[in-house]
């Protein structure tokens, strides 16, 4: 797999995950004042089943951000990922230009 097409999936995972995460409000009501959730791991595999527990608040901080995703430590790619962020458990990355 080239480095294009790689950058591709990437966008196109995490913006997928976004999308449902961000519709999470839609369907909820208001989040801000729910307890700890658990949100799919926004890194570039298409095969990661795993959950970063997050407030919403944290969350829709991080989000606000354009390009910043969350990744469980170690989900993040050095071909596609720039690290902005390392929290307990978890790093905020974006892609690289």
């Amino acid at each position: 797999m080239g480095q294009e097409e790689r950058d591709l999936r990437a966008a196109q995972n995490r913006m997928m995950f976004r999308s449902v995460h961000d519709r999470l409000g839609d369907v909820s009501g208001d989040l801000r004042f729910a307890p700890e959730l658990e949100f799919a791991c926004e890194c570039a595999s298409d095969t990661c089943v795993e959950t970063v527990p997050l407030s919403p608040l944290q969350f829709l901080a991080i989000g606000s951000e354009p390009n910043r995703f969350i990744v469980r430590r170690g989900h993040e790619s050095v071909e596609v990922d720039e690290v902005v962020a390392e929290r307990d458990g978890f790093l905020i990355v974006s892609l690289r230009d």
